[in-house]
């Protein structure tokens, strides 16, 4: 089993740079799986890449990546930075609820946000009012402030508590 490393943009392989020291920390054991547009995202020649380790590429993910579709990615990236911090709450409520034991409420609550909130919200500020792929992440932000509106509710009410877990020997206790 040969082991490849995908390298990928928001990583800490993600530039040329990281790349090169990746590849010299690891040794010949470690292969790469060159990936076109990560490479092209992270300021990297794909060419280059493959052209310098080509002994060690064992995998290959081809992208068309076009300039003016990145710059264009780039800023609705920058645009949905505000509200990590409100994806964060969410995630932690999410977790918070399915560790006790609560699944169904937050995974309900996912589904429906995703159909009710993200997809007519991205549609009609992306496409309607023009905002393009910023709109689009509008839409994420704004399925994220719904969901930790409804998550912060149910943790709020108990309900969790009395939500079976598994012990370690597999029979079923109540949280306290």
């Amino acid at each position: 089993l040969q082991l490849a490393y995908h390298h990928h943009m928001g990583t800490v392989v993600q530039s040329a740079d990281d790349i090169n020291a990746f590849m010299a920390a690891t040794g010949p054991s470690v292969h790469l799986l060159l990936d076109t547009g990560h490479a092209t995202w992270g300021g990297d020649d794909p060419a280059r890449l493959a052209q310098h380790y080509h002994a060690r590429i064992s995998h290959v993910h081809v992208k068309d990546v076009r300039p003016d579709i990145m710059a264009q990615a780039a800023w609705g990236l920058y645009s949905f930075a505000p509200g990590l911090p409100i994806a964060g709450i969410q995630f932690v409520l999410q977790g918070t609820l399915r560790g006790a034991g609560d699944t169904q409420f937050p995974m309900w609550n996912s589904i429906i946000t995703q159909w009710l909130v993200i997809l007519p919200c991205a549609w009609f500020l992306g496409h309607v009012l023009g905002f393009g792929i910023v709109g689009a992440f509008m839409g994420f932000m704004a399925s994220s402030v719904v969901n930790v509106i409804a998550l912060r509710w149910r943790f709020g009410t108990g309900i969790w508590r009395s939500k079976a877990v598994l012990a370690s020997d597999n029979h079923a206790v109540t949280a306290i």
